[in-house]
Formats: C-alpha cells, structure tokens, sequence
C-alpha cells in the first residue's frame, strides 16, 4: 500500500509562502491631498495641494514600480496623483481669473466707469 497524503495538510492557495503585499504608507495621503486640491481649487489652496500632491506621488510611484511585489495600491496612489493635476489645473485657472478680475476693477475705477 502507497501512503496517500492527507488533502488537508496541503496549501488550499498554492505556492510557497511570500509576503503579501501591502498598502504603500503615503498612498492614502496622496489620493485625500488629490482630492482636497480638487474641492479647494478656487485659489492658491488648490494650487499647493496640487503641487505637495504631485511632488509627493513622484517617489511613491517609482518605489512601488521598484518593488511591485510589496505594495497593492499603486492605482490609488496614480489616482491623487491625477487629483492632483486637476486641482493645480484649477488654481491655476482660479488665480489668473482673479488677477484679470482685479485688473479689470482697476481699470474700471480708474477710467471712472464705475462712478
């Protein structure tokens, strides 16, 4: 008689024991700053969040495509990077409305249509 081997003493998932990757640190961070550049965007708030998010993302982007393996959130991490482009987009987009508002005030009360 060969010995069977008992079907509960095997591994039910496969494959030898590795580490399971794991949320990056930063990832959560830098998809709450995207997403608060976005909501904050009417101004220089939105202009420098969108900025601390893309500075912030650039190294946790290339740590995780270091090491693929370690880190699961890579999508979460490129989606508040891309927040973050939208917000710095839009503070932008704020702030030269501003300065063109404010000019044209100026110009308004120094030609005295305004009086």
């Amino acid at each position: 008689m060969s010995a069977m081997s008992n079907p509960y003493d095997q591994n039910p998932y496969g494959g030898g024991g590795g580490a399971v990757p794991q949320p990056h640190p930063k990832g959560t961070m830098i998809l709450v700053l995207g997403i608060l550049s976005i909501v904050l965007g009417c101004g220089v708030v939105g202009l420098v969040l969108g900025i601390v998010t893309m500075v912030q993302s650039k190294p946790v982007l290339a740590e995780i495509d270091a090491n693929p393996a370690a880190y699961n959130n890579r999508q979460q991490v490129n989606i508040g990077r891309i927040c973050g482009i939208v917000g710095l987009i839009i503070g932008i987009v704020a702030i030269v409305f501003w300065i063109i508002y404010i000019i044209a005030i100026a110009a308004a009360v120094g030609s005295g249509a305004l009086n």
